[in-house]
């Protein structure tokens, strides 16, 4: 691998810290830019020496010591804002810095082993826990950081930190990274700590996945999760719908269809929880086929206890609500029976009940795809729908 080259500015504070016969370590994520093959604007350096000796050997530059008692100091260089601190291995339950004597006890602290590479003055790589390797694959690997420490168990961050674990659902979603086998078992283990975390920081992590392009699929592998924060869904897992409509389950149907609804907030919740009243109103017939009479008011309440659980806020619960109780309007919508709508909705709410009813169309069959598809093109009507030229679009299905 060839030697990183790292910013003069850079280089200049590192040579300054071995000229004192102190080491040190580009880190976090500049190193990780760095090998991605990026540009980072901020720059960590981590270093065996201690605060009070950095204020001296960097006493002609501009310093802020604002953050110097959690071992935190900023250094200006020609323009470039560079962080410099001590090794540390974490925080007391005081928030004091705990300091550390080697460089791999303050990468052990990252939560991902690409997150905890260091880069040398020389642009060689420390790399104890092999992040380059996670990096250098295509999609990147996210894999916990693991280390065992004064002689106890070795200690996975996804499992000490409840955070980390949902950050690396969310990485997932995106597309561009997948979670290693190894890491992926240890969050499914211990998928119930997420309700540790405080309400609106787990909402918030939950709406990240929620957002991705790939929150279908990360819902559906890691739906312990999912159900550790919404224990109201866990009983669409595997539940048949008993229906030639659905050629999935319930819980899989709503993965799918969440994917499909535009990335909209309050549409994907109202997909999200669209089908959890469903087991509750469940009646099947002597023929085999059920029905599920009362579904989109049972699920308004399921919905309701698990938003305001999670300290959403008010006006995103009630659309959302809104969404979820009349989610199935879209699918025997006449086109004559617009004018009348919106003589009691607004154009935005028929747009998003349409997306709503394109989206749960789209995960039922693939034979209603053409059906979708005619709903969609409805949606980007009704913004217009009065507006004279819109006359002859007047079309649905």
């Amino acid at each position: 691998m060839e030697k990183i080259q790292l910013p003069q500015q850079v280089t200049e504070l590192m040579s300054l810290l071995r000229s004192h016969c102190y080491e040190s370590l580009v880190v976090g994520d500049a190193a990780r830019e760095l090998l991605m093959g990026n540009n980072p604007m901020d720059y960590d350096i981590i270093t065996n020496c201690e605060m009070d000796r950095l204020l001296i050997i960097f006493d002609n530059y501009r310093l802020n010591e604002d953050n110097a008692e959690r071992g935190e100091l900023i250094v200006t260089v020609r323009g470039m804002v560079i962080m410099v601190s001590p090794y540390r291995k974490g925080f007391d339950e005081q928030g004091k810095p705990v300091y550390a004597s080697l460089p791999v006890h303050d990468l052990a602290r990252r939560d991902f082993t690409m997150n905890a590479v260091g880069i040398t003055i020389d642009g060689e790589l420390y790399d104890p826990f092999d992040g380059a390797g996670c990096l250098a694959a295509q999609p990147y690997i996210i894999k916990a950081v693991s280390y065992q420490n004064d002689g106890c168990e070795p200690v996975s961050s996804v499992t000490a930190s409840p955070a980390v674990l949902m950050n690396a659902l969310a990485l997932a979603a995106t597309g561009d990274y997948v979670i290693h086998s190894e890491t992926a078992a240890e969050i499914k283990s211990c998928a119930q700590s997420v309700t540790d975390l405080p309400p609106r920081q787990l909402r918030d992590a939950f709406e990240q996945i929620l957002m991705a392009k790939r929150c279908g699929d990360i819902m559906v592998e890691y739906k312990q999760v999912v159900f550790a924060i919404f224990p109201e869904l866990a009983q669409t897992d595997g539940f048949d719908q008993h229906s030639e409509n659905h050629a999935m389950t319930l819980y899989c149907h709503t993965c799918k269809s969440t994917f499909f609804a535009p990335p909209d907030l309050t549409l994907r919740y109202a997909l999200f929880f669209h089908g959890a009243g469903k087991p509750d109103c469940e009646a099947i017939y002597a023929d085999g086929h059920a029905s599920f009479y009362g579904h989109g008011e049972r699920a308004v309440i399921l919905a309701e206890k698990a938003l305001k659980r999670l300290k959403a806020p008010t006006e995103q619960i009630e659309e959302a609500l809104f969404l979820i109780r009349h989610h199935d309007l879209a699918e025997t919508l006449k086109t004559e029976e617009i004018d009348r709508l919106l003589e009691y909705i607004t154009p935005v709410r028929l747009k998003k009940l349409l997306l709503a009813g394109y989206a749960n169309l789209r995960a039922k069959k693939p034979e209603y795809e053409q059906k979708a598809a005619a709903m969609k093109r409805l949606s980007e009507q009704v913004l217009h729908w009065n507006e004279p030229t819109n006359n002859k679009f007047r079309a649905f299905i």
